[in-house]
């Protein structure tokens, strides 16, 4: 049985987005599957530094992510084994490689991180993303997700999207997401309360909204940022939010346990998502998380931490409400923590192992 793993991440350069990969190469191998691989490459890379050169040149006409993919996309399709009787696409959004398969009769089955099977309203209406971009980004996205043989969603909310959506629900299969827990180990809360927010800095994460509630808190309650950002309106909001002594933008940080480590509860109050990563890895240190139902996170409400709306006073309301109960604080600390013994490499691999061969075995190619 030979099985075919594409990645779109450079394993050079962009190590700390390559981890779920190697988490399913070696589960693959363990089982005794030959594993071929197409990843990016050094041209690849490069040329993805200049997409983000003209893309901050012409922000409202270029996608780096777009072209990014367009460009992995004709690679990797024309590196497709002929031999190879399962493609496992780490990604959707590429068609070139799902049409490539198709052609040849590989069957296909895609990681979708999200349930993106028509824009958002909010992204639509934003002025930072523009229309045509958006739109062909999705269409690469539906094209993959619809072609696919089998579909590994994230989380139970990215399934319902997607079957919302319109996609087939017998063909999708729930994988969760993971923390690395050799670099996302419990840790003490800290003595002094402290609240964080890690990830990219735009409108779909709900950064706008944690700035807003801590115009409204008045204890001194420290916020830590890390993040890329993402949009000028976004650069000027934080800017504006430095001016307050309680609010500490980090940038983006290559080693973000060591964020989470001195933060008493993660705030992530996402408006769209898959399953967001820093979820996972925030329980797996055992910190409580405030969340929205579309981060995709395993939380229950009041028991790992909350699940609100994106809403300033939700956040504020549930941050004041830990700060002055540190009991708990310290339950729900405990809780996350053995809530994401389910969310680790091990089981994350044999999940999609297990998927694979339930194709394997549908398509008698065991």
């Amino acid at each position: 049985m030979k099985i075919g793993l594409i990645i779109p991440r450079n394993l050079k350069y962009e190590r700390h987005k390559v981890k779920r990969y190697e988490v399913i190469r070696d589960g693959l191998n363990r089982k005794g599957y030959g594993v071929g691989e197409i990843t990016s490459n050094d041209f690849l890379s490069l040329l993805g530094k200049f997409f983000r050169i003209l893309e901050k040149l012409r922000p409202k006409l270029i996608s780096s992510h777009l072209l990014n993919d367009v460009s992995f996309d004709l690679y990797a399709s024309r590196k497709i084994k002929r031999y190879w009787d399962i493609i496992l696409l780490e990604e959707a959004g590429f068609p070139r490689c799902v049409k490539r398969a198709k052609k040849l009769g590989i069957k296909l089955a895609v990681i979708a991180r999200a349930g993106y099977l028509k824009p958002a309203p909010f992204l639509i209406d934003s002025v930072a993303y523009n229309r045509t971009i958006l739109y062909k980004r999705w269409k690469m996205n539906n094209d993959a997700l619809e072609m696919a043989d089998m579909v590994l969603a994230l989380s139970e909310q990215s399934k319902e999207q997607m079957v919302k959506n319109g996609l087939d629900k017998d063909k999708i299969k729930i994988i969760y997401n993971y923390a690395d827990e050799t670099k996302f180990k419990l840790k003490k809360l800290p003595e002094k309360f402290c609240v964080g927010f890690l990830g990219s800095l735009d409108y779909r994460k709900g950064i706008l909204q944690v700035l807003e509630s801590w115009e409204l808190i008045e204890e001194h309650i420290q916020l830590l940022i890390a993040g890329t950002i993402r949009d000028e309106e976004i650069r000027d909001k934080i800017s504006g939010a430095k001016k307050d002594e309680r609010v500490k933008y980090l940038g983006w940080v290559s080693e973000p346990w060591k964020i989470i480590e001195n933060i008493s509860v993660l705030v992530l109050p996402t408006k769209y998502e898959g399953a967001a990563r820093t979820n996972f890895e925030a329980l797996a240190m055992g910190r409580p998380v405030i969340t929205t139902k579309a981060s995709g996170a395993p939380i229950k409400d009041g028991v790992e931490g909350f699940i609100i709306e994106a809403d300033p006073e939700k956040i504020v309301d549930k941050v004041l409400f830990l700060y002055n109960n540190p009991e708990e604080l310290t339950r729900m600390s405990m809780n996350a923590y053995e809530t994401s013994k389910n969310f680790r490499a091990e089981k994350f691999s044999s999940r999609v192992v297990g998927c694979i061969e339930e194709m394997m075995m549908k398509e008698d190619l065991l």
